[in-house]
């Protein structure tokens, strides 16, 4: 069969498109057969959403190369190989496209597969969730859009007015992997490798090592801490903590000021904050001959539906200053990193395994 013969976009009615028409929202509805296409249009109040039904991935991408959409939406039926391609296709081609997935309410095995493909989400065809789990995720896709579009702008003007500081005292490893000091960081370009690297891991300590590991190549060698929200909503404790000059026994008192005074009000913020002067910091803190003494310190949190899902903190002595155009970058990889914790809370509350604790006592720095 010629592929012409699949390349019909339909509306919600299950009717052809007329040429022209001008939608609020689109999406791209990708191997519903007949009867999951009457379930997902049943569980959508009628008129919201623009559906556009396709039957497979080709289809899907030469839609996708024609006309916008914010949400991807594939069946579950679609056989788990050609979701998997079309996931893979997908995230390199749009990266601010959500990828979601229809059909009945999901099973721990068949929920973390779907993660690990690529989906950022599984709707439940059969809960009152439907809805709103679709508005949250055109909501998030436009937010991402934005954002994308923002720092590609933010690029251009960082190569015509920043002047990068060189780390010349620092050697470590990983250093071979930074930014060259004399070009721009591509922002975009980063988010997009950051979100392949961390959409596969679906373990909290898997996901703060890889994306602290991905963070440094960007910064530098440098000491960081990542606090985590607790059970209480003015609670937060440690996730994982890189030594680079300052081991965790010596930084000990300061973390604990971090996690009792200062996080919660970085929490309520959406900012990032750079101190290159640290002794006002330090003298509000309250700790005597802290480790951030003549130290820079970047801190920031980093939020996802409206919740923050940890607290990152990076230091380092201020004789090893951060690049100057690395807030922008950060704050490009911030949400990409809240969006994953966001995901894997969301599979914690929706399966059955057990939600890692927090960082224990042990020195156990990643």
């Amino acid at each position: 069969m010629d592929a012409h013969q699949f390349d019909h976009s339909f509306n919600q009615a299950g009717q052809p498109m007329p040429f022209g028409a001008s939608v609020k929202t689109s999406v791209l509805c990708v191997g519903f057969d007949e009867l999951y296409r009457v379930a997902l249009q049943g569980s959508l109040p009628p008129g919201e959403f623009q559906l556009d039904f396709v039957e497979g991935e080709a289809t899907a991408l030469m839609h996708l190369a024609s006309s916008a959409a914010e949400v991807v939406l594939v069946s579950v039926e679609l056989h788990a190989r050609r979701r998997e391609s079309l996931a893979d296709r997908v995230r390199r081609l749009l990266p601010s496209t959500y990828l979601v997935i229809a059909g009945p309410r999901a099973r721990s095995a068949s929920l973390l597969s779907a993660m690990r493909e690529g989906y950022r989400d599984w709707i439940d065809l059969e809960s009152e969730e439907a809805p709103r789990r679709l508005r949250a995720a055109i909501s998030a896709a436009s937010s991402e859009r934005d954002r994308n579009n923002r720092h590609a702008r933010l690029q251009g003007m960082a190569g015509a007015v920043t002047t990068p500081i060189e780390n010349k005292s620092i050697v470590r490893a990983h250093d071979e992997s930074t930014t060259s000091s004399n070009a721009s960081i591509d922002f975009v370009q980063a988010a997009g490798e950051f979100r392949g690297l961390i959409s596969q891991e679906l373990d909290p300590e898997d996901l703060l090592r890889t994306a602290l590991e991905y963070m440094l190549t960007k910064t530098g060698a440098t000491n960081a801490a990542v606090f985590l929200p607790g059970s209480k909503r003015t609670q937060w404790g440690l996730g994982a903590y890189v030594n680079y000059d300052c081991p965790r026994a010596t930084a000990e008192p300061m973390l604990n000021k971090l996690s009792s005074e200062v996080c919660d009000r970085l929490a309520a913020s959406e900012d990032l904050f750079r101190f290159s002067d640290t002794a006002e910091f330090v003298r509000a803190l309250g700790v005597e001959g802290t480790v951030l003494e003549d130290s820079e310190l970047v801190a920031f949190p980093a939020h996802a539906y409206g919740e923050c899902t940890a607290v990152f903190f990076f230091f380092r002595h201020s004789s090893e200053a951060f690049r100057d155009d690395l807030a922008a970058l950060l704050d490009a990889l911030r949400p990409v990193f809240a969006e994953q914790m966001a995901r894997i809370v969301r599979i914690h509350h929706r399966s059955t395994f057990t939600f890692p604790a927090l960082a224990n006592d042990e020195d156990g720095e990643s």
